[in-house]
């Protein structure tokens, strides 16, 4: 079973930071964020302002993943803060995968995070760099 979030950052003013400094000086400027993903013991990529964080556990521990996530969002969040970002909780989406039998043994509160007092539950579909993914990871998304 793995586990995905995708999510924006995001200036203040509401526009994406990226767009503001220019791609190197992104770069620069959120550098020392993979720290934070390293504390928490998370894979994660970065790509202009959308950061993928993802995990994979076995179905036995896949309830202790939420939690783990939402500290490590935590600690991105107050990352953000200290350089005038926000975390664009509209942007961010949660998928689960794995089989339907595995997914389904998770309950509704294990598989959501809250980000400023949002809750985000899962998708069953994400969009990633213009490739469709289900959670089970079959492509009925592209069909």
């Amino acid at each position: 079973m793995a586990f995905n979030i995708l999510h924006s950052l995001h200036s203040k003013s509401h526009n994406s930071i990226g767009s503001v400094l220019g791609p190197k000086k992104f770069i620069a400027y959120t550098e020392d964020i993979n720290a934070i993903f390293r504390s928490h013991r998370l894979h994660h990529h970065c790509f202009a302002d959308d950061t993928q964080m993802y995990i994979a556990t076995p179905r036995t521990e896949a309830h202790t993943i939420a939690p783990r996530l939402q500290r490590c969002i935590g600690g991105v969040s107050d990352w953000c803060g200290s350089r005038r970002l926000q975390l664009n909780a509209a942007k961010t989406e949660i998928i689960w995968f794995g089989s339907k039998s595995a997914t389904d043994c998770l309950s509704k509160p294990d598989k959501a995070i809250v980000i400023a007092n949002e809750t985000i539950q899962p998708v069953e579909n994400v969009r990633d760099l213009g490739v469709y993914l289900d959670s089970e990871l079959n492509k009925q998304a592209h069909m």
